[in-house]
């Protein structure tokens, strides 16, 4: 029976940051020696969902959601604005 073998948390962390950082999995696993389930097996514990990608999908939505809310807030700021010209009457720029 093949003994499992055990890695350092630091490099783990180390590899999954190179991973982040856009080095690929293969060359990550070839240059560590290490099988890409315990890539994958690191990586998904790692992550919040399990998931690299469906975590950036997450970000994404949260950085899409604050877009909108200041995109909102300018055009009220813009629309406050115009408020006092068209009640005087003045035509719309």
């Amino acid at each position: 029976m093949r003994r499992m073998k055990r890695y350092d948390p630091a490099l783990r962390e180390k590899i999954i940051e190179q991973y982040r950082s856009g080095r690929s999995q293969v060359e990550i696993c070839r240059d560590y020696g290490i099988p890409k389930s315990t890539f994958y097996n690191w990586l998904g514990k790692d992550t919040e969902s399990g998931s690299i990608e469906a975590d950036r999908i997450a970000r994404l939505k949260q950085e899409n959601l604050q877009l909108k809310i200041l995109l909102a807030d300018n055009i009220l700021a813009l629309l406050v604005q115009q408020l006092p010209k068209l009640e005087d009457g003045e035509p719309k720029e």
